[in-house]
């Protein structure tokens, strides 16, 4: 057998295989899509080195949490515990814990967006600014009397600056500006998600 063909025949297995282990997702009768959580026991829920005024989520739910939310729109959380299920003061309490969490998640994201927009205009205004004085500097360098020896390597190298930093002013305002926005988005999705607890 040609080798081409067996690599695209396992390319071809491997992809079919690939079908049956993607996430499955189950969705409510209202479109709502269905993330379920189990519990096995009620410290699980929440770190064990929070205070107890204030309880943080577990890292390895958070985790959880936000590995299964990979989609935007409605979201219900089903917990699956039978101690957080019967008492109303310990489904409240969960619920509140989680949406704190992924409030102050929202809150840091969004400082990170507004850091990465300023940084972003700076960075785009100091590249143009770099690119206009290599202009100038190539303009002026031409029309000098006696040239400068070192000109045309000052002058490159500017060039070569100027187009580093658009660079980054520009995967700033399109690349990492999208990416925060959608975790932004999954972590407000998390914050807003109805729960529902079932033993």
């Amino acid at each position: 057998m040609n080798p081409i063909s067996r690599i695209r025949r396992q390319y071809k297995n491997l992809r079919a295989e690939d079908k049956h282990y993607r996430r499955k997702v189950c969705y409510d009768d209202e479109g709502r899509e269905i993330i379920t959580l189990q519990l096995d026991h009620l410290r699980d829920a929440f770190s064990r080195f929070s205070p107890v005024g204030d309880r943080r989520i577990n890292p390895e739910v958070k985790d959880y949490l936000i590995s299964q939310n990979r989609r935007l729109g409605p979201l219900v959380v089903n917990v699956r515990n039978a101690a957080i299920a019967g008492k109303e003061s310990m489904r409240e309490g969960f619920r509140k814990t989680v949406s704190e969490e992924f409030r102050d998640d929202c809150a840091r994201i969004s400082r990170r967006i507004t850091f990465n927009w300023i940084k972003s205009w700076l960075m785009l205004v100091v590249g143009i600014a770099i690119l206009l004085l290599s202009t100038l500097g190539e303009h002026f360098s031409i029309s000098l009397p006696i040239p400068f020896p070192d000109a045309n390597i000052i002058l490159r190298t500017a060039d070569v600056l100027a187009w580093v930093v658009l660079w980054e002013a520009f995967d700033g305002l399109i690349f990492t500006r999208s990416s925060l926005r959608m975790d932004y988005l999954r972590a407000a999705r998390l914050r807003l998600a109805e729960f529902l607890f079932t033993e």
